[in-house]
Parts: structure tokens; sequence; C-alpha cells
């Protein structure tokens, strides 16, 4: 049996729960509903790489995806890297942006990076409950051992 087989048999064999219809996040005026995979399986590296081909995202431990009964208009999109050509738009975009710099840093706790998740939070989920994250929501929200 291939890896890939095996990881397409490991998919059939976790359990995914769906959240009640609730306010779409991404659409005003529409419904939505989450489907989450079970937060307590295991999961490997390429378990969680098939399912983020299929769609799923991550925020913290939890993987989730749209499943709306009544609308498809969430399309997941992955970009082969080593493919991929600017457009003039984007071209326009980095070149306005050729003094931003990106610096890989190890996964631990950064006061500057806290600041702005922090800000995250108020701005994108005021009262919605996420927004009273203390420094361990922050550190399970942007790191995972299901992912480098």
């Amino acid at each position: 049996m291939s890896d890939e087989s095996r990881v397409y048999q490991r998919l059939n064999t976790l359990k995914f729960y769906a959240t009640h219809i609730h306010p779409c996040s991404y659409l005003p005026q529409r419904e939505a509903v989450t489907l989450f995979v079970d937060p307590a399986a295991a999961m490997d590296s390429q378990t969680y790489g098939a399912l983020a081909r299929l769609g799923f995202r991550r925020s913290g431990e939890h993987l989730y995806r749209p499943h709306c009964p009544r609308c498809q208009a969430c399309i997941p999109v992955r970009i082969p890297v080593c493919d991929f050509q600017p457009d003039r738009g984007q071209q326009r975009t980095w070149r306005r942006n050729r003094d931003v710099n990106v610096t890989p840093h190890e996964m631990a706790f950064n006061e500057e990076h806290y600041a702005l998740y922090r800000e995250y939070l108020q701005q994108r989920h005021p009262g919605g409950g996420m927004d009273a994250g203390d420094e361990d929501d922050y550190l399970r929200f942007v790191t995972s051992p299901r992912s480098e």
C-alpha cells in the first residue's frame, strides 16, 4: 500500500463534527456551518497535509472548514509556490512593499507579536469570546505540533 493510500485510509477513520448553523464570518447576510476534525484525533503531518489539500484550515489545535448546506462560495486555494507567476497588480504591490522584510522566528512567545494578535482579536472577534486571549491562548493559536 502506498503512503498516499495509507493517508486516505487514515482520513476515513477520522471523526468530524459540524456546528449548528451560525452567522457567516466571511460573507454578510449568510449562514454557515463549520466542520471540525475531532480535536482528540491523533494527527501526523501527512494526514494534516491531506486535510489541508481538502480545504481544512488550522486555528490553534482545531482543524476546520466551511461546510455550508446552501452556499459554496468559500473556495480553498493552494498555490504551488514554485509555479507562481505574479500578475501586474501583484508585481506593483511587491514593488510598493520592497521595504518589508520577512524574518523567520522560533515558535516561542514574542511580546510584539502577542500585541498584534490581541489587536487582531479585538478587531476581528470583538465580544465573541476569542477576544479575551491570554499568552497561552496566543501560543496555542499560532503554534501547533501538527505542522512545521
